[in-house]
């Protein structure tokens, strides 16, 4: 298994900014990212320092891979599936990612979460209203809960394949809903669904609920609706969204990450030098919320390295 001494995770400017600073610090470190996030949708950039004439957020985004490319940072294109704690030293810490077929596995002493800001969610009826009742975005955190019960896993990538694949080990009645996702074709020609698992392509409608006493209402299932409009309902006890890639929420969530409240939902608390509630865990750029602009996102990964290489100085007394 690959061993490093930092893995960071994103491939955007707080990832790249702190790769530079920490492989210059002659520390083995791994970027792992399956693109560059909100940074590669900017057409036109010309408010950071140093562009004499506007550049696209693609063009900056690849000039910062080369940069890191030339100094010998290992950089993994692939989409991470998971992260979690091995409780053992000095590798703390074992990522999960696939490129296409190809599955691997990395160990590292220190993790930079530089995700970006992301969470996919459904705008249709019922799903705000049975979100934490019933409709979970963790399987290792709540998997447990519905351990030989009926559930369904939203997605149709490879983090979708993942979550189903935990839920697998607990419970073999579930439904795959891919929401009219076409991906699915191409994951399904990399991974085999499981025996069992039921297929469902048709898109979203409505999730719905029972209601119990004291007005309590749980998720009781999810509707689909047909290229006809036909409409079906699929009984469920608990709803796993894994939607897209995983991203900054879903680490946080299975790291045990303390993260941010209202308008800082979703985000991941940090002191000021990038420190995380978990030793060993760090993140930066948008992941943490606040000023989400490029030069707030490569000073928080220089301010990131340069914590991470005086707590691994510390760790290896």
């Amino acid at each position: 298994m690959n061993r490093f001494d930092v893995i960071i995770i994103g491939k955007g400017p707080a990832g790249i900014s702190a790769g530079l600073y920490l492989k210059r610090s002659r520390y083995e470190v791994l970027i792992i990212g399956k693109d560059f996030g909100a940074l590669d949708k900017a057409e036109k950039i010309e408010n950071y320092y140093g562009l004499e004439n506007p550049i696209s957020g693609k063009e900056l985004s690849e000039t910062g891979i080369k940069q890191a490319e030339q100094l010998g940072i290992d950089i993994f294109t692939c989409e991470v599936t998971s992260v979690e704690a091995t409780f053992e030293e000095p590798y703390r810490f074992k990522i999960s990612a696939t490129q296409g077929e190809k599955k691997q596995e990395f160990l590292s002493k220190s993790l930079l979460i530089a995700t970006g800001k992301q969470r996919k969610t459904l705008r249709i009826p019922g799903f705000d209203d049975f979100n934490g009742k019933g409709i979970s975005f963790c399987a290792t955190c709540d998997g447990f809960f519905y351990k030989n019960k009926t559930v369904g896993v939203l997605g149709a990538g490879s983090y979708a394949m993942s979550e189903l694949s935990y839920l697998y080990n607990l419970s073999q009645d579930i439904l795959l809903f891919t929401n009219g996702d076409p991906q699915i074709e191409k994951t399904l020609s990399e991974t085999a669904l499981p025996e069992g698992v039921r297929l469902i392509t048709d898109k979203l409608s409505q999730i719905y609920g029972t209601e119990y006493q004291d007005n309590v209402s749980v998720l009781a299932g999810v509707e689909t609706k047909d290229s006809e409009g036909n409409i079906q309902r699929h009984d469920l006890q608990g709803l796993f969204v894994a939607l897209g890639t995983a991203g900054a929420s879903e680490f946080a969530t299975k790291l045990g990450l303390a993260t941010g409240e209202g308008t800082n939902a979703g985000t991941i608390l940090t002191d000021d030098g990038m420190r995380t509630n978990v030793p060993g865990v760090y993140a930066a750029g948008d992941a943490t919320g606040g000023f989400l602009q490029i030069v707030k996102a490569a000073s928080d990964g220089a301010i990131a390295a340069k914590s991470i290489g005086s707590d691994l100085k510390e760790l290896s007394r």
